[in-house]
């Protein structure tokens, strides 16, 4: 995982890849409060996320759940 800096072009293949990779890190480290239904269901659709190296749906869900947690 490199260093980034917001914002975050979506288009930007690279850089969304690189904040997957920050997304699992913080999944693995259970650092989001998530239920455990919605932790299984996001992993899976960032991996598909990951996959396509596209801003989806999960991408987007815990960049938002991140933001809220830092208020």
């Amino acid at each position: 995982m490199h260093p980034f800096a917001t914002p975050i072009k979506i288009d930007n293949k690279e850089a969304v890849t690189n904040l997957h990779g920050a997304l699992f890190f913080l999944l693995s480290k259970q650092s989001l409060q998530l239920t455990a239904d919605d932790l299984k269901v996001l992993q899976k659709q960032l991996q598909q996320d990951l996959q396509e190296a596209s801003y989806g749906y999960a991408t987007t869900k815990l960049v938002a759940v991140f933001s809220n947690s830092m208020r």
